[in-house]
């Protein structure tokens, strides 16, 4: 690709505790970001999650990221737009490093099950 590093690269898709443990535990992808970052390989590490608030919450809290990512899809963590934004204070209040927060909203016609 011609580059020397990336500017943010994004633990994806976070949903569970079992992810969460997974990713933070030994050997886990947070240590090669962790990595990465030490030596010049991303400026940035991020997270992103389109289901628990919740989860997001503990990753921003216990995890050194610079970013996140969440979505408004329709699944129990985006009901509406509005219930993603309340999370969002929740977020800047639990660390003292700033934090960059990001909500986008997912494609309306794909296939997915209602909610229900």
């Amino acid at each position: 690709m011609g580059i020397d590093h990336l500017d943010l690269w994004q633990i994806h898709d976070l949903r569970t505790e079992e992810d969460f443990r997974t990713i933070s535990g030994p050997d886990g992808a947070l240590d090669a970001f962790l990595e990465a970052k030490a030596n010049g390989k991303t400026r940035f590490i991020g997270v992103t999650g389109h289901h628990d608030p919740a989860i997001l919450t503990r990753a921003i809290r216990e995890w050194p990221v610079d970013s996140v990512l969440g979505g408004t899809m329709g699944t129990p963590m985006e009901l509406s737009v509005s219930a993603c934004f309340r999370v969002k204070p929740k977020f800047l209040l639990t660390t003292s490093r700033r934090v960059g927060f990001k909500i986008v909203k997912e494609a309306e016609n794909v296939n997915r099950p209602a909610v229900v």
